[in-house]
């Protein structure tokens, strides 16, 4: 999924937004008189925060161009419309019955009785038109059912999901002792990046205040 590299002119806007810049009035605040400004107004922090520009990519679905930042850079598509159009199209909505979806009818039927509140339903081979009793499976909350979701991750990278859990930084297999231990509304877990990726992201969380004060701002 590549995208294409972007050069900002002078008097563009550098968060990608493609507006015009104003001219500095006086010198100070990191500008000489008469140059412009590199944002507009409440723009900065789009580039600064962690969200600087890289290029620009088409939709998957219409086809337009929009802006890649370090944010979205696996983005394919330029809206919410276009996801939902995509969608339609290729048909990835729960199929239904009267206004329900098969899967919780299947279920309750199985059950005998209207699913307790909190249930959620789980589709084994995540097939979601795959309504048929042996895909089913009910869990107690929605944790649980994440929890399966991220144990079935692991095992399709090749992990172990009783010993090992992927890094949601550098996307990586890596063992459970890696991972700082941390808690949840007072339920305790294991933090979602790994103590290396958690340095480097500290680290750059506090170069990006540093610039911040520098240009007279607060983080």
């Amino acid at each position: 999924m590549g995208f294409r590299a972007m050069t900002i002119p002078v008097g563009v806007c550098h968060c990608g937004c493609g507006q015009p810049t104003t001219i500095v009035p006086e010198t100070g605040h990191g500008y000489r008189k008469g140059e412009h400004r590199r944002f507009l107004a409440g723009h900065f922090g789009r580039s600064i925060k962690g969200c600087g520009v890289l290029g620009s990519r088409a939709c998957k679905a219409c086809g337009a161009s929009f802006v890649v930042t370090t944010k979205n850079r696996q983005q394919t598509f330029c809206s919410m419309k276009c996801i939902g159009a995509h969608k339609k199209r290729f048909g990835k909505y729960y199929p239904t019955t009267d206004g329900r979806r098969d899967h919780i009818i299947i279920a309750e039927r199985a059950l005998g009785r209207q699913l307790p509140v909190g249930v959620v339903v789980h589709h084994f081979n995540r097939s979601i038109r795959d309504a048929s009793n042996s895909n089913l499976v009910m869990c107690q909350d929605q944790a649980y059912h994440m929890l399966l979701h991220a144990r079935q991750r692991v095992k399709d990278a090749g992990g172990d999901p009783n010993t090992d859990k992927i890094c949601h930084k550098c996307k990586q297999v890596k063992p459970k002792v890696e991972f700082s231990p941390s808690s949840h509304q007072g339920r305790p877990r294991l933090s979602s990046a790994c103590r290396e990726c958690a340095a480097v992201a500290q680290r750059d969380f506090k170069a990006r205040r540093r610039r911040l004060r520098r240009f007279g701002a607060t983080a």
